[in-house]
């Protein structure tokens, strides 16, 4: 596909939708059998966990974050017809990237040794970290490349190289970690291995983005790239900004592996006894299989488990952050080139689509907790700790699913300071309320996932109020938040009702489907959809007809 043929947003979406579902589906093949008693187990999990975490405000950072920058510059110029800056833009924003990325590589590298003897007083995380560090050099190259495309609206070389990159992580971080724990019997030199499978795969991704950019090259007249001082200095007021920003997807897992183990540590012998009171099945089978008393270890065991949760919770927030990749260069177009009014259908579309995948999942997460992790995991604390977890960070995806993607609609409308300041203080607010509860034992690792939900209110809550002051008009509230919100209620109440029957894994599938037929029932029946949701997606006009014969859409 030439750069200059671009794709609507709902067509971009629809592409980056279904890489973002094939991508999380293999990565849950990747971390549920790599969490499991055969592989890491939930302490070698914890490892992983606490360098992955680390890793993943980068991956974000170059998913969601850095290529953001470059395209919405990107579309701007490509609504003026100035292809020529635009691919200026591409060489200005690669060489910086490349720079910034060995930058942090270098400081990483100076302050692991004392970052793991604050946060791990075992030391066991430190040859997971070392694996993890050269991929932030890939991610912050790779990232110059997918904004470019972004921009073009060709969502097509994000898509392969996030396959790509997945692919790798099955295959080489489960293998490189069974092989490790195979001939090692060490879990700690296993959770390594792992890390490092991903960081090939960053490095198999970035190779994917040039070749393709070769290949456009060779099929094409490349365009004259134009360069100039303006250029560098526009590209720094927007790229700063927003690469901060995205960060809001990441606040939790910043402030988790920088406070909760630390936190954990310092309560000492509490934490064995509440345990002992709080969840006598999970601590008795933590006993067996370690045996091991030592609370570093027992913090890292509880972070394995956090780090499970926290697994099914990021799928929502990774997932729709894509729609705010593919709208930003619509949205930002838009307003380049008839004003905040014109692109207010957009954000329509965005707030709808992002509602519609996040609220039946915070609702199905507070409803069938326990039972998701049960059938997913194999360790009664997964079940037990995990559950109770995994229902918190439900209430949060709720804010988060909405407010990550707000996000991008705001820094497409120029308000990239407000973003800024905002997630500030939303990080702000995480990191406070972390301090005060995970210190308490009888909330301990509880309290991650509390202030990851206290943390997405208030950042909805601003944002929010932002994004209305900047329309001038409150968005179709009934079209995007209250009509997915009922549907996602009563879905969330049918899986509860099926589950006090009981607690089985044939159970827990019968009342997910009941839930979800539940839930795409009551759209229909409240006339969710209308014709712009269908016609410019792929195929959209027959799937429209479709809906139209078959009611619903009315």
């Amino acid at each position: 596909m030439s750069a200059h043929k671009k794709q609507s947003f709902q067509y971009g979406a629809v592409i980056l939708l279904f890489s973002a579902l094939a991508v999380k589906l293999i990565g849950a093949l990747f971390k549920i059998p790599l969490s499991g008693k055969d592989c890491l187990g939930d302490i070698g999990f914890g490892y992983f966990s606490s360098a992955y975490d680390l890793f993943t405000p980068f991956y974000t950072m170059a998913m969601t974050g850095l290529p953001v920058a470059v395209a919405k510059l990107t579309a701007e110029y490509a609504a003026a017809g100035k292809y020529d800056r635009a691919a200026g833009l591409l060489k200005v924003s690669r060489k910086i990237y490349f720079l910034a990325g060995c930058a942090v590589f270098v400081l990483m590298c100076a302050g692991l040794y004392p970052f793991v003897k604050i946060t791990d007083p075992t030391g066991d995380t430190f040859l997971s970290f070392a694996a993890m560090l050269p991929s932030v050099i890939f991610c912050f190259v790779m990232s110059a490349y997918r904004g470019y495309y972004e921009g073009m609206r060709n969502m097509y070389p994000t898509a392969f190289s996030e396959l790509a990159e997945a692919l790798c992580k099955l295959v080489l971080g489960l293998g490189f970690a069974y092989t490790a724990l195979k001939i090692t019997g060490n879990a700690v030199i296993a959770a390594a291995a792992a890390i490092s499978g991903i960081t090939v795969g960053t490095a198999v991704a970035l190779i994917v983005l040039v070749i393709y950019h070769e290949r456009e090259n060779k099929l094409k007249a490349p365009d004259e790239s134009k360069c100039s001082r303006r250029m560098f200095f526009s590209f720094f007021v927007v790229a700063v900004p927003v690469a901060l920003a995205s960060l809001s997807v990441n606040i939790p897992v910043i402030a988790d592996a920088v406070t909760v183990k630390w936190q954990l540590n310092g309560l000492s012998s509490q934490l064995s006894d509440v345990l002992k009171d709080l969840y006598p099945a999970s601590f008795a089978e933590y006993c067996q299989t370690s045996g091991i008393y030592d609370t570093g270890d027992i913090s890292v065991w509880l972070y394995g488990i956090r780090g499970k949760a926290y697994t099914l919770y990021n799928l929502i927030p990774a997932f729709v952050s894509v729609l705010a990749v593919s709208a930003v260069p619509a949205i930002a177009s838009e307003n380049a080139s008839g004003g905040v009014s014109a692109a207010k259908c957009s954000v329509e579309t965005v707030l709808k689509w992002s509602a519609l995948i996040s609220f039946p999942a915070g609702i199905g997460f507070i409803a069938a907790g326990e039972a998701i992790m049960e059938l997913l995991y194999d360790t009664s604390a997964s079940g037990e700790i995990g559950g109770v977890l995994l229902r918190i960070f439900g209430a949060a995806v709720i804010f988060s699913g909405i407010s990550i993607p707000m996000t991008g609609i705001l820094q497409a409308l120029g308000k990239q300071k407000n973003t800024l300041v905002i997630i500030a203080v939303g990080a702000a607010v995480k990191f406070t309320v972390s301090l005060i509860t995970v210190k308490q034992p009888k909330i301990n690792i509880e309290g991650a996932a509390i202030s990851t939900l206290a943390c997405y209110a208030f950042i909805f809550a601003a944002e929010y109020f932002v994004l209305v002051k900047t329309l001038g008009t409150f968005p179709d509230i009934i079209k995007t938040f209250i009509k997915p919100l009922t549907a996602a209620f009563l879905s969330g109440a049918a899986a509860f009702l099926i589950l006090l029957i009981g607690h089985s894994s044939i159970l827990t599938v019968f009342a997910v489907a009941v839930s979800i037929l539940t839930y795409f029932l009551v759209l229909i029946f409240l006339n969710s959809f209308d014709e712009s949701d269908f016609l410019s997606v792929p195929k959209g006009e027959k799937i429209f007809r479709f809906c139209k014969k078959c009611k619903i859409i009315r």
